[in-house]
């Protein structure tokens, strides 16, 4: 399976990220609180929705087109296949307020998302969360300061492999909260 849920079908270090924010494993059930109000979520069927998702959209030329024009020259189908991705969530580090979280980070083939992502219903956000990510994991850069456009390489793949309702142009290395219905992004 190329998607591994660390703490529920894997174990595996942490990635220190040196952030003010962590890696957390998953639990198969966790309690969120929704406006207001403690919601039980399974966590792996909520990946297990975007792992499909995600999986589908490697199957399109499109999107795979896309991830071929980034650094590695290779598609999202191809990034799935070699191997593990290592999935978590991510947490303030003690003495920060989730302010401080993304939406999403990547450390190699270890990928953190914004706990909101559990929460919600629709799985198309964390899906086009994890197309995103992937991108970086095919070379797509994370800084902020290269030139256009290959400073929103991986939002752009948002545009190719059906996202682009998601799609931000000014997500380029900060974190701040989108408003588009729930969940909110942090990018």
């Amino acid at each position: 399976m190329p998607f591994s849920l660390v703490g529920i079908n894997a174990n595996r270090m942490v990635p220190s990220i040196f952030k003010n924010y962590k890696y957390v494993p998953l639990e198969k059930t966790m309690t969120f609180n929704v406006n207001g109000t403690p919601v039980k979520v399974d966590v792996e069927a909520r990946f297990n929705a975007a792992i499909a998702l995600v999986t589908a959209k490697a199957q399109k030329g499109k999107c795979n087109d896309y991830f071929r024009t980034l650094p590695r020259k290779v598609s999202l189908l191809d990034v799935i296949n070699e191997g593990p991705i290592f999935l978590y969530y991510l947490a303030p580090m003690k003495g920060y307020g989730e302010d401080v979280v993304p939406l999403a980070n990547t450390a190699g083939r270890d990928i953190g998302v914004n706990i909101s992502y559990l929460a919600s219903n629709d799985p198309n956000g964390l899906a086009c969360t994890l197309v995103h990510e992937l991108a970086h994991v095919a070379g797509a850069t994370t800084d902020k300061e290269a030139p256009a456009p290959e400073n929103l390489a991986a939002e752009t793949s948002l545009l190719h492999c059906g996202c682009s309702k998601l799609f931000q142009k000014e997500s380029v290395g900060r974190i701040y909260r989108i408003d588009t219905g729930w969940p909110s992004r942090y990018v």
